[in-house]
């Protein structure tokens, strides 16, 4: 019979691997007798197991595709792990869009760019699904990237304005020394900065290291770990400011992750593998249209891909 480690195992995965072993035919007599028994011990339990049947039922035609051989069945049930993975962060993704639109000045919706002149005269460039909080005070005109990215030429440093202008993001701080640079989140914890004119210098309040001075051209990544050079081709990355998203062999993933910022539906990959290959391709912003951005993609890559609500797999 099949147990469970409930230290380990979410619900949701839980839930998920129940369903879909059901919905194969993979449960013995025994094993669905405690399935019935796990959605009844909890109301969550049941709840989680309908959204997963909901999921596996809007995606049946995919199913019944992908029955014939056992590397296919593998395949299907990947692709209902990474729909049932994403339904499950849903909620979570959304409440923390309502917070971080409670803390902003600034924000952009998806497919949105907007240009911000501060009270100083700093100009910022906001890219999709951007949000700014500005926290200027007598000493430090301070802004906080709480997600996105953006762009930022800061009103120069003088007798009349003494205040360094600072970019927090993550913990770590980007001070302009008489520049023009783009910062960016991957996620809360980590980002990215990389320098268009002139230089920064990137400190971290999370370490001890050593601050970080970039010149034009330069990049860096960071997260709680630290600081450490990149070599991001800068120019590539703020190419959403003249429209158009452009890679040059840079990882699937990276390329899908920059795509989503900018697309209502969402681009999965399936395989690791996949994910690795890397992509040379540009893109006009204002034309990601779900047949041209798959094609180009499938093309570069000899990947396939399926449709599913809101979303499409690439595989």
């Amino acid at each position: 019979m099949k147990t469970l480690d409930k230290t380990h195992d979410t619900v949701e995965a839980q839930a998920n691997d129940w369903v879909v072993r059901a919905q194969q035919g993979l449960l013995t007599d025994s094993e669905r007798r405690a399935f019935k028994r796990w959605r009844c011990e909890d109301p969550e339990h049941d709840l989680a197991a309908q959204r997963v049947e909901a999921i596996w039922a809007s995606t049946s035609d995919a199913a019944t595709l992908t029955r014939t051989t056992k590397s296919s069945r593998l395949l299907a049930l990947k692709l209902f792990l990474v729909v049932a993975l994403a339904a499950a962060v849903w909620g979570g993704i959304h409440l923390h869009d309502w917070t971080v639109r409670w803390q902003a000045d600034y924000t952009t919706d998806l497919g949105q760019t907007q240009h911000v002149v501060l009270s100083d005269g700093s100009e910022v460039w906001l890219s999709s699904q951007t949000a700014l909080q500005v926290l200027y005070d007598p000493e430090v005109r301070r802004v906080r990237l709480l997600r996105g990215e953006a762009i930022f030429h800061p009103a120069p440093k003088n007798a009349q304005e003494p205040r360094v202008f600072d970019v927090e993001a993550a913990g770590v701080h980007s001070s302009a020394l008489g520049t023009r640079y783009i910062v960016g989140l991957n996620n809360p914890d980590s980002g990215w900065v990389g320098v268009l004119e002139n230089s920064v210098l990137v400190t971290s309040t999370q370490t001890m290291d050593e601050p970080l001075e970039l010149v034009k051209g330069d990049s860096a990544l960071f997260d709680e770990s630290g600081i450490s050079r990149a070599r991001l081709l800068v120019e590539d990355e703020a190419s959403w400011l003249k429209g158009y998203l452009v890679f040059k062999r840079r990882p699937l993933s990276e390329v899908v992750d920059r795509l989503n910022q900018h697309r209502k539906n969402t681009i999965q990959i399936l395989t690791p593998a996949l994910a690795k290959r890397t992509v040379s391709a540009v893109f006009p912003l204002a034309d990601l249209s779900e047949a041209d951005t798959l094609r180009l993609l499938k093309q570069e890559l000899g990947a396939n891909s399926i449709a599913l609500p809101g979303m499409a797999i690439l595989y």
